[in-house]
């Protein structure tokens, strides 16, 4: 399945010079709401603390890479491809490794006394407040154990694979990559497709020319 993600084009170009992309952990994603759910006992709501107890389990063994099904959001350009100065990045990643995440109007209840809460939780997980939809988001799961995650400044990054392919970046529609910037991209043959704004709707397409013509700053 093809996949996006956003990013400025700093982060970008080290990712692609290094042939990685950064694992987010749960306490670095940017929803309060990550891995929430309304844990009761005999219908009556439990103290948060025990649901900080079980994030932090989960905190130090999994993180996720974050990806849209969706290139052309206007505003997923804004909030996560430095007000559209920055880059996308298109993987393909197999279906069996993407979590699809569902949104709903109100966090998922969890009696603790179910014994099949665990599976209750697990379920939580993949579930977002309604308000986030328009990020169409997939998530791959990284075990932070595996040999393959790399720790560079307190930072995981899980390489690129056969499983996290990178097939080509595009470029925002206010992004100016420098010279050098741009030789990154020739030598790992990654192809640079330009973007405008749509006349007729509220999104980001390819130009007609296809291939990136922007503007190249000095280095």
């Amino acid at each position: 399945m093809r996949v996006f993600h956003f990013v400025s084009t700093k982060h970008a170009i080290s990712n692609i010079e290094n042939s990685w992309l950064k694992v987010a952990t749960i306490k670095e994603l940017n929803d309060p709401y990550e891995f929430y759910a309304n844990f009761t006992s005999s219908g009556k709501p439990l103290d948060i603390c025990h649901l900080n107890k079980v994030i932090e389990i989960f905190n130090g063994i999994v993180g996720f890479l974050c990806f849209s099904k969706c290139r052309n959001n206007p505003v997923q350009w804004a909030h996560y491809a430095d007000k559209h100065k920055g880059l996308c990045l298109e993987f393909e990643v197999p279906n069996k490794f993407l979590i699809e995440m569902k949104y709903r109007n109100r966090p998922i209840d969890i009696e603790v006394s179910d014994k099949n809460w665990r599976q209750q939780f697990e379920e939580a997980t993949k579930n977002k407040f309604q308000h986030w939809k328009y990020e169409e988001e997939y998530r791959m799961a990284v075990d932070l154990n595996e040999q393959e995650v790399t720790r560079q400044s307190g930072l995981l990054f899980m390489p690129f694979s056969d499983h996290l392919k990178l097939c080509k970046v595009y470029s925002g529609v206010n992004c100016n990559l420098s010279a050098d910037e741009k030789k990154v991209l020739d030598k790992n043959n990654i192809d640079l497709v330009a973007t405008e704004m749509s006349r007729t709707s509220y999104s980001i397409t390819k130009t007609k020319q296809g291939n990136s013509n922007q503007q190249i700053k000095s280095s």
